[in-house]
């Protein structure tokens, strides 16, 4: 019931409509939007490129927005998509979202309600949206975001090569075999800035392959956030880590299953759940370090070290994250640069201590 009309643990501003109960011109237009032509001759929707994941945000910023009209009694439900943000309409939703949330995320909210009008009522041109003169200003925006307060990398890859030779001299059970999991798992990526996505599809017989004594990992366009196929080779320490849990640690937790092909398995031989993996970084870096890491704090970190070695990284700091513009931090690259940049953060590594 989060965020839905019925929920009593939102304000009614902060409601949304939920996308079966939108006005049936509203729904029509957005299924128009992501629905694929049969066949060649049959346009596709102009949202049809977007990941499913992305409709959620999008989906919701217009739920919240029809909320909003419906308590101001502006919901007409005969009206379509079109007509229903106005000037002084988004001024007043502005007001309202700048009074309870701070101004990077009424930012985004805009961002938002622009993008899906551009599905929703193509043909119009609505980069006014995002001029209205009551949106947050950049200097608001740059003022709003909070400082992310960074970790010693090289501290948790010696904790966790520490803890690893522990394991190796304690009687080989599921218990243990399930913690050694764990310890590569965060060790991997904290040497490739993986997604948390792309760390929990790794698979041996599509993305992992051993050539030479050495990992490497490969992901096609379809498999990644920004639609870039990315290649790279596991460096020291984390490969001769990979190793062992691949051939003495993982053989305990697959048991009969010897078919699966997921790298990080369960106790039962199955693979893990993604939604997982956030738990297992917590949980090992707490106990550690002493503080409790997501996994995308590791890419945010790799991009802050690789910046702060070099104020000159920045081509190298946005490939080694896989980003594809100048707004996330690098130009664009291509596979070459995105390998080198995984290599460059791995010799750090290894330079400072690792």
């Amino acid at each position: 019931m989060n965020g839905q009309p019925g929920s009593g643990r939102y304000p009614p501003e902060a409601r949304r409509i939920a996308l079966a109960d939108w006005p049936e011109a509203d729904r029509e237009a957005w299924h128009l939007a992501i629905t694929r032509g049969r066949d060649a001759l049959e346009m596709n929707g102009s949202a049809t490129h977007l990941r499913v994941t992305g409709h959620d945000g999008l989906i919701g910023t217009w739920g919240r927005y029809l909320r909003f009209l419906k308590l101001i009694g502006e919901l007409d439900p005969a009206a379509g998509p079109a007509t229903r943000v106005t000037p002084r309409r988004l001024g007043a939703w502005l007001a309202v979202l700048r009074g309870r949330q701070i101004a990077t995320s009424t930012h985004r909210s805009l961002v938002d309600l622009s993008r899906i009008l551009m599905h929703l009522a193509p043909g119009q041109d609505w980069a006014w949206v995002r001029r209205h003169p009551g949106r947050p200003t950049p200097r608001e925006v740059r003022a709003a975001k909070r400082p992310i307060e960074t970790f010693d990398p090289w501290q948790l890859l010696g904790a966790l090569q520490a803890r690893a030779v522990e394991l190796e001299a304690l009687p080989r059970d599921t218990k243990a075999a399930l913690e050694m999991r764990d310890i590569v798992m965060v060790a991997v990526d904290l040497l490739t800035g993986l997604r948390s996505s792309n760390l929990a599809m790794l698979t041996l017989d599509r993305h992992v392959e051993e050539r030479g004594g050495r990992y490497y990992f490969t992901f096609k366009p379809e498999e990644t956030k920004t639609d870039a196929a990315l290649d790279l080779r596991l460096e020291e320490p984390a490969a001769s880590l990979l190793r062992r849990y691949l051939t003495e640690w993982r053989p305990l937790l697959l048991g009969p299953r010897t078919e699966e092909k997921a790298v990080w398995v369960k106790s039962n031989g199955r693979a893990m759940q993604p939604a997982v993996i956030h738990y297992v970084f917590q949980r090992v870096t707490a106990q550690l370090i002493g503080r409790a890491i997501r996994p995308h704090l590791m890419r945010h970190t790799m991009a802050t070290e690789l910046l702060t070695d070099d104020p000159t990284n920045l081509h190298m700091a946005g490939a080694g994250l896989a980003h594809r513009g100048t707004r996330s931090v690098n130009q664009t690259y291509d596979r070459s640069g995105n390998a080198g940049a995984f290599r460059y953060w791995q010799a750090l590594g290894r330079g400072r201590g690792g």
